[in-house]
């Protein structure tokens, strides 16, 4: 509950909300966790603006001395690249509707294929 995750408790109510959530006090619910989670915010404002404060007192990298990170994702496409023909990757010009049809049912069978080849030494 939202409520007890942000660091309410019962004692942060007004006095006659009741022992539990209802249509009547939930209004009341909410504004508690508004306003702590409106406090949490400054709270996290507060310390990142320090962090600022303390990283200005620093000195900073020098110029060449900063490293350029790139992080190369996985794909979330399966890669059938090692079972595909590498003449079909130079060929450049659209398929016939024939060509692409060959295409494809060469490419389910040889996925038949492993997946039986597989599915047997299990």
């Amino acid at each position: 509950m939202i409520f007890r995750k942000v660091g309410c408790s019962a004692d942060d109510l007004p006095s006659g909300s009741g022992t539990g959530i209802s249509e009547a006090n939930m209004m009341l619910y909410l504004s508690v966790i508004e306003n702590r989670t409106t406090e949490l915010l400054k709270l996290h404002d507060a310390m990142r603006q320090d962090d600022e404060d303390y990283d200005a007192g620093r000195p900073s990298r020098p110029a060449g001395g900063s490293t350029n990170l790139q992080i190369k994702l996985p794909s979330t496409v399966e890669d059938y690249s090692d079972d595909e023909e590498d003449d079909d990757e130079d060929d450049q010009r659209p398929f016939t509707r024939e060509e692409l049809k060959a295409k494809t049912m060469r490419g389910i069978s040889k996925r038949q294929k492993s997946k039986k080849g597989k599915g047997q030494g299990s």
